[in-house]
């Protein structure tokens, strides 16, 4: 899941670079999501499930906050290009 994101993310940099300069800018702003979602994991410190393999806190998850952060950043950057 990881590698498709890594793969999806670093393909539209590439298959933009000539147009604009939003592909590296979401990628940047997705690096300070997963910065922010680190430092709320601590603030929160919520346990995860009994049982889990991980021994971090669980929540907020950083892998949600990136993913719906590139998500939003990409549609909200395609609509507008559409629009305009």
């Amino acid at each position: 899941s990881k590698w498709l994101v890594t793969f999806a993310q670093t393909g539209a940099v590439v298959a933009r670079r000539h147009v604009d300069l939003a592909g590296p800018l979401i990628v940047i702003g997705a690096i300070g999501a997963t910065v922010l979602a680190s430092g709320m994991k601590r603030t929160v410190n919520q346990k995860r499930p009994a049982g889990s393999t991980f021994s971090d806190p669980g929540m907020p998850s950083s892998h949600a906050l990136t993913s719906m952060f590139l998500a939003t950043a990409w549609a909200v950057h395609v609509g507008i290009n559409v629009l305009t």
